[in-house]
């Protein structure tokens, strides 16, 4: 009995040994170069400090639009910039034409490759009331067609597969809204 217990123990770091030298199991998900975690990028020559900016990715890129300066009062900010996360190199996009008024605390959703914007605050510290579509292929905005929502902020926003952008709820001069409000991007309505 005493000689099969120890012939027990002489194979248990021999078999630990086994384990230790047989491959890793491939891990799941996404695997960045440097691994699983949280990466902090270097900003270097990006856009400055900001809060309640929006963003999202068109083919692959990330553009973020607007943001607050400020934490204590409004200084919003109307700047463009492209993240191209192959490089992790940052541009600001200098749009032709007209441009969104200055906001923070706004919408965004991507749709057939273009951003869209809605909502926000404004330079008067004010809920803003319109929308707005960025193209990256000519790198215009226009104003959506169409009557927007009530203006608000901090609002919850979507786009549907079939094309739909819903609005949901935020906040008006006076208080939180309960409200949803559908845009048909295909018909302009």
């Amino acid at each position: 009995m005493k000689s099969s217990k120890l012939f027990g123990l002489l194979l248990l770091p021999a078999a630990l040994m086994l384990l230790a030298l047989r491959p890793a199991p491939a891990a799941s998900g996404f695997s960045p170069a440097q691994g699983d975690q949280w990466q902090e990028l270097d900003m270097t020559h990006g856009p400055g400090p900001r809060a309640g900016a929006s963003a999202v990715n068109l083919d692959g890129n990330i553009y973020i639009f607007g943001g607050n300066l400020k934490q204590d009062k409004p200084d919003p900010l109307d700047e463009l910039w492209e993240f191209y996360p192959d490089t992790s190199a940052w541009s600001e996009v200098l749009a032709d034409g007209s441009v969104p008024p200055a906001r923070y605390e706004h919408t965004a959703v991507a749709h057939d490759g273009k951003m869209i914007i809605f909502g926000g605050i404004g330079t008067n510290g004010l809920p803003l009331g319109d929308a707005w579509v960025f193209d990256p292929a000519t790198e215009t905005w226009d104003t959506l067609d169409g009557t927007p929502p009530p203006a608000r902020s901090s609002a919850g926003a979507a786009i549907t597969d079939d094309g739909y952008m819903v609005i949901f709820a935020g906040r008006d001069s006076r208080a939180g809204r309960n409200d949803t409000w559908i845009y048909d991007t295909d018909t302009g309505t």
